[in-house]
C-alpha cells in the first residue's frame, strides 16, 4: 500500500497527466454503440437507421464551436464529404455545444454533414470518449478552456469529449478509428477515404 501511495505521489509531482495514457476501448472488429440524437436541423438521426441506406458511417467527436483545432477539421471533413458520399457513406459530427453556437459555425464554416447534439454525455460515454479540462491536460489554457465550454454547453463540469473519429460499416462495426487524447493531432482526411 505504501508503495501505491509513493506512486500517486512522484506522478502528481513530475506533473504526469493519466488522460495521456488513456486508450480507446472500442477496437476494430468491435460492435459501434448505437446512438439516437437530435440534430443541429432539429430532426433525429440514429446510427441504425443510417446503416439501413449507408455502406459507411463516420463519426467523430468535437468539443465545440470555439475550438480552433475543432473548427479547422470540421472545414476539413467538408472537403472529403462528397468523396465519401460517392462511396455511399455518411459523416455525422457530435458534440455537446448548444446549437445557437454551431448555427453560427456553419455559417463560417459552410458544411453540409449532420451535427449530432448530445449534452448529456450519453452518446460520449457510450464510446468512452468524455474526458475533463483540468490544469494537467491543458496546462495553459485550463481556465480559458473551462470558461468556453460553460459558456457553450451551459455546464459548470468541464467535461468535453476527446475528439476521436470511428468508422463503421454496414454491419455496425468498427473498421478503423483514432483515438488520440492529445486534441492537436487529428487524422489526415484523405487517410480516412482510403479505408472505404
Amino acid at each position: 500500500m505504501k508503495n501505491v501511495a509513493f506512486i500517486i505521489a512522484v506522478v502528481s509531482l513530475i506533473g504526469i497527466n493519466p488522460i495521456f495514457g488513456q486508450k480507446s476501448k472500442l477496437k476494430v472488429g468491435k460492435k459501434a454503440p448505437s446512438f439516437d440524437l437530435p440534430t443541429l436541423e432539429g430532426e433525429n438521426i440514429a446510427l441504425d437507421n443510417l446503416l439501413i441506406e449507408k455502406d459507411y458511417v463516420l463519426v467523430h467527436f468535437f468539443i465545440g464551436s470555439w475550438h480552433s483545432y475543432d473548427k479547422k477539421y470540421l472545414a476539413d471533413l467538408q472537403t472529403i464529404y462528397a468523396d465519401f458520399q460517392a462511396k455511399n457513406g455518411e459523416i455525422i459530427a457530435i458534440t455537446r455545444d448548444r446549437a445557437v453556437f454551431l448555427k453560427s459555425l456553419q455559417s463560417e464554416i459552410q458544411f453540409e454533414f449532420p451535427i449530432g447534439l448530445d449534452p448529456d454525455l450519453q452518446t460520449m460515454s457510450s464510446y468512452s470518449v468524455v474526458t475533463k479540462i483540468t490544469s494537467n491536460y491543458v496546462p495553459l489554457k485550463h481556465k480559458e478552456y473551462s470558461a468556453l465550454n460553460e459558456k457553450h454547453t451551459g455546464s459548470k463540469d468541464d467535461m468535453i469529449p476527446i475528439p476521436a473519429t470511428y468508422l463503421i460499416n454496414k454491419a455496425g462495426k468498427i473498421v478503423w478509428f483514432h483515438f488520440d487524447q492529445d486534441y492537436r493531432r487529428r487524422p489526415d482526411v484523405n487517410t480516412i477515404l482510403e479505408q472505404l
